[in-house]
């Protein structure tokens, strides 16, 4: 009986023991947990099966504005409206009963918290606890939102966009296509995706140049280029690339992101009018050439009547009209050669009319020495003729004129006599013609504005119908010079 006594005491004694042992140990655990609660920077919390709140770190009450002191022993769902607490309920419940983490996010007064659950368990591997973290995601939600709105935009501006996008990676295997492009060749987009750009070209040069582009393209350069692209209907297009190469973060170039336009229709359009400017090239050259026909005639004409014609002074007018003809018809003879049917290059024209005036007045055979000075000025034809008829006639006077070979009142010049016709550009628009030798020039009181010769007053009124004036430069010998607007 007291062995029996002895006994029974023992097993008392041992299993108070072990309790003490057992309390301890829960309260080392849940000292490690509150430690390991404190050490985080985001809400977290220790709850019962009931929610019941056995450590909490400082965010929490932080976040729910009590005392830290004053959380321990609350229910964690009286901080909650009821809709929000119910859905925490569940959420609890589910990890005690799945005995598996649970992790959810919600929304609470505008601001977002990524939650995760973990059960706790005891020796048993009886879920017992549950631990609680609250991280405020607000900042990454809302980076997000900004993300998901880029890329609802993006794809709203890729997909809405009247010119094809294609995407491909460095070898130029197609990676992405928006609608446009699909329709451009009239494939699905599955059918072009993964597939080489180059499949879809009509033609060896198109292959060879684009072979030629992605290389630049994979040393960074961006271009703008023409290829033939073949549709799934077999119908060739002509498309329009701009291509500029996509970078990763590393700064490797992985691809590319290009543009494309058809551009078919513009080119046969242009094809069209090219071929209806060449047309009415060809026929204003025709025009001009005709032109010049007939003012040859005309000139031919006289002459043949100028040879039944006995007054020398009569011969002479003859002669002085055949000139005039022959300037004009010389513009239209140029403009039939010219690549330029509307713009006269000066030095061949002032070069050619100073040659045939020098040679119907016989320069050559007095030593009279004839210079051209054009400096490359162009001029259009509205120009021209009125210039060509001014040279003429103030060339013509200088020929006749300006080296009289008998009762000459002076000598001719030390250096032989000379002849310079000028056409420069002078800036601020203008343009400035000269004809100047050094003979025996006019008298001081000679005023051409006035004079009764044809020649000069078609010298003044050809200078009004370019909108300049000529003037009488002071000597030694003549200069005659003619300022007008550039056209």
């Amino acid at each position: 009986m007291t062995i029996m006594n002895h006994s029974s005491q023992t097993t008392r004694l041992s299993a108070k023991a072990e309790s003490v042992v057992t309390e301890a140990a829960l309260r080392e655990k849940e000292e490690t947990i509150r430690a390991l609660l404190n050490a985080r920077t985001d809400s977290a919390m220790l709850l019962d099966v009931g929610g019941t709140i056995l450590a909490a770190n400082e965010t929490v009450a932080r976040r729910l504005g009590i005392p830290p002191g004053a959380l321990q022993g609350r229910c964690i769902y009286d901080f909650f409206d009821a809709e929000l607490a119910g859905a925490r309920r569940e959420k609890i419940a589910e990890a005690f009963r799945t005995a598996e983490p649970v992790r959810f996010e919600d929304e609470r007064n505008g601001v977002w918290y990524d939650n995760n659950i973990f059960p706790v368990f005891n020796e048993s591997g009886v879920v017992e606890r549950v631990a609680v973290f609250a991280s405020d995601m607000t900042e990454r939600k809302r980076a997000e939102e900004a993300v998901r709105a880029s890329e609802r935009k993006y794809r709203t501006l890729v997909t809405g966009m009247r010119e094809g996008i294609m995407a491909v990676d460095a070898v130029d295997v197609i990676q992405f296509v928006n609608p446009r492009m699909c329709e451009m060749l009239g494939y699905e987009d599955v059918e072009l995706i993964g597939r080489p750009v180059a499949a879809f070209l009509s033609d060896e040069n198109s292959q060879m140049l684009l072979e030629e582009k992605r290389k630049l393209r994979a040393i960074g350069v961006s271009d703008t280029y023409e290829l033939a692209m073949r549709r799934k209907d077999c119908r060739v297009i002509q498309v329009l690339i701009t291509g500029n190469p996509v970078v990763d973060d590393g700064g490797r170039i992985t691809g590319s992101m290009a543009v494309l336009t058809d551009i078919t229709e513009r080119k046969r359009a242009n094809d069209q009018l090219r071929a209806a400017f060449q047309e009415k090239v060809v026929l204003l050259k025709e025009i001009h050439h005709r032109v010049k026909n007939n003012l040859q005639v005309i000139s031919s004409l006289l002459n043949l009547q100028s040879g039944h014609i006995a007054d020398p002074a009569v011969r002479e007018l003859f002669k002085e009209s055949q000139n005039r003809i022959r300037s004009m018809a010389l513009v239209h003879e140029k403009l039939y050669r010219s690549s330029d049917l509307f713009r006269i290059d000066c030095s061949e024209y002032m070069h050619s009319l100073a040659g045939n005036l020098f040679r119907s007045y016989g320069g050559d055979a007095r030593g009279i020495t004839m210079r051209v000075e054009t400096n490359g000025v162009s001029i259009g034809i509205d120009e021209a003729i009125p210039c060509g008829l001014i040279v003429n006639e103030l060339l013509s006077n200088a020929l006749k004129y300006a080296f009289p070979e008998e009762n000459a009142p002076r000598p001719f010049p030390p250096d032989g006599p000379e002849i310079t016709l000028a056409l420069t550009d002078i800036g601020a628009g203008k343009l400035r013609l000269s004809v100047r030798d050094n003979g025996i020039g006019f008298p001081h009181s000679f005023d051409f504005h006035g004079t009764s010769s044809l020649g000069m007053q078609l010298v003044n009124v050809l200078a009004e119908q370019l909108g300049g004036s000529v003037e009488l430069e002071p000597g030694p010998g003549t200069t005659f010079a003619l300022t007008f607007p550039a056209a």
